[in-house]
């Protein structure tokens, strides 16, 4: 089936506290094969792509940490999709709940963390640094376009 997800093939998937943004259609953009499969996918199935590929995105970050994480909470609007949430706890062993639970904002958190991006980008200071993400050289992210 390459990239595309269609109905009624999801694939079976196989944690101290991670928060995650569950908002990750930006990661589309870096996959440009993923863009040709929607000209030929309904919209219910270009939809299940998108849920798949947030929650595939977010389940393999599980395997760059430095120990098991015992419990994801999820911020970011993505959290109130019943979707997403039932395809993470699907995907990672862990439970996973919305950040919401703990009595925190989740719009806010994703809010604030869009918002230092920004000030680091607009700095010049990196986003991610070798013992973070395993980059080469420490990384700044973005382009800052004006309106």
């Amino acid at each position: 089936h390459g990239p595309c997800v269609h109905r009624g093939d999801r694939p079976a998937a196989h944690p101290d506290t991670v928060v995650v943004t569950a908002h990750h259609h930006h990661l589309l953009a870096r996959h440009g094969l993923l863009f040709l499969c929607f000209f030929f996918l309904s919209v219910a199935d270009a939809a299940a792509t998108l849920v798949e590929i947030t929650a595939a995105s977010i389940a393999k970050a599980e395997a760059l940490f430095p120990s098991p994480v015992s419990r994801w909470l999820i911020a970011g609007g993505g959290r109130r999709n019943p979707t997403i949430m039932a395809r993470l706890k699907t995907r990672i062993a862990a439970p996973v709940m919305p950040i919401d639970q703990y009595g925190l904002n989740g719009d806010m958190l994703e809010a604030q963390a869009f918002a230092w991006l920004a000030v680091r980008n607009r700095a010049g200071l990196p986003f991610s640094a070798p013992g973070t993400t395993g980059c080469s050289r420490p990384v700044v992210g973005g382009r800052y376009s004006r309106p």
